[in-house]
């Protein structure tokens, strides 16, 4: 009885979503860098150093750098990140700002805390193995970057539960409950806010700023759609728009923004 509770609690098109979405991530990320390194051995036709080191290519017959990432291979699920948050919103129950706060140190900070002093570990013993270790690179430059970026070096990836953590305790604060009459207006008002303090971070303030300030801002946004939009996915006036609007993209190219940070990849 408790295995079949259990099944049927789970939901199926979800977690096929989630799936994709995963595997979509892991080969993206996996065949960008392959092709970035692939790159290298055309050293003598391009000048690598002046292409950004995040730059995964290849070079076309024509001689012409293509990026693979961007126009082949990401595009097309490249609102992977942002649906994360809004699958994260999903289930989300406000609750007593305690209790979240143990809740989520325990599940996202101890989890992110841990992982982040494993890569600094590895960070310390390659900067000795390449003799290029200082102390200021294992200190200032590390904590520098750790509030600059939400993560130490080699573990990039970290910035999500980092961001997510703050997105699931600020939304517990500023969200309306379910029953709220004006929570239209407020949400709206969330999704707006957080619009535009990405837009103003990327537009006039962008490498002064820390890189969180516009990550957990587009979070709190998808996060508030996830939250408010559970279970009226498959309505007509919901799922249409939506499949026209991605067909249209599809057709006529996608506008794409690197959520982590902040930068307007293409479109």
């Amino acid at each position: 009885m408790n295995s079949t509770a259990t099944t049927s609690s789970r939901i199926p098109w979800l977690d096929f979503a989630s799936g994709i979405m995963i595997l979509w991530m892991i080969v993206l990320h996996a065949i960008g860098a392959a092709w970035w390194y692939e790159l290298r051995f055309y050293s003598h036709i391009v000048d690598i150093s002046l292409l950004p080191d995040d730059l995964p290519g290849f070079i076309n017959n024509n001689g012409q750098l293509e990026q693979w990432s961007v126009n082949y291979v990401f595009p097309y699920l490249s609102f992977f990140m942002p649906w994360f948050f809004y699958k994260s919103g999903m289930f989300f129950k406000k609750r007593n700002a305690q209790d979240l706060w143990k809740k989520d140190s325990r599940k996202l900070l101890k989890t992110f805390i841990i992982c982040s002093l494993i890569g600094y570990v590895f960070y310390v013993v390659l900067g000795i193995c390449q003799g290029v270790l200082t102390l200021r690179s294992i200190s200032y430059s590390i904590l520098r970057g750790a509030f600059l970026n939400g993560y130490i070096p080699i573990n990039l990836p970290l910035w999500f539960l980092f961001t997510l953590f703050w997105v699931r305790l600020i939304a517990n604060h500023i969200l309306p409950k379910q029953s709220n009459r004006y929570m239209v207006v407020r949400v709206i008002g969330i999704v707006i806010l957080g619009c535009v303090v990405a837009f103003v971070a990327n537009k006039y303030n962008h490498r002064l700023l820390p890189y969180w300030i516009a990550n957990i801002s587009t979070g709190l946004c998808f996060f508030t759609l996830g939250y408010v939009i559970h279970g009226h996915e498959k309505k007509w006036w919901i799922s249409i728009p939506c499949v026209f609007m991605y067909i249209f993209f599809c057709v006529k190219g996608f506008h794409i923004v690197n959520m982590f940070d902040n930068k307007l990849i293409t479109g």
